[in-house]
């Protein structure tokens, strides 16, 4: 049974490209566009793996993974962004432990698939 995976940017084109990377390589994906419709699917649908973009409408990347670890602590969530620091961020907030990768925008793509193969 292959993963299912939500990924939550409010740059659909981005996601849609994420989203066709990973169906190509057999993951059942889902998409969202804000925090409050990643809530919403969150409560409908069991999620594998998170991909969160650090900054977006409503609750932000940070605020999801506190949730989404609160909720589903097993699930694995990557956070993207286009902020270089977002480590450092992290670390900062004591979150750096809940997150199980970071992908920079822009991305590339070998290195976006390695990163989601080493925890499905």
């Amino acid at each position: 049974m292959s993963k299912r995976i939500l990924i939550t940017d409010d740059d659909h084109e981005l996601c849609e490209e994420m989203a066709e990377i990973l169906k190509v390589d057999g993951y059942n994906v889902d998409m969202e566009f804000d925090s409050l419709s990643c809530e919403r699917a969150l409560n409908k649908k069991k999620y594998d793996i998170f991909i969160l973009d650090y900054k977006m409408p409503g609750l932000n990347g940070i605020e999801m993974l506190k949730l989404i670890k609160q909720r589903e602590p097993q699930s694995k969530v990557f956070i993207i962004s286009g902020k270089h620091n977002i480590k450092d961020m992290l670390q900062e907030d004591n979150l750096y432990n809940l997150v199980d990768g970071f992908l920079n925008k822009p991305f590339d793509v070998d290195e976006f698939l390695a990163k989601i193969k080493s925890v499905s």
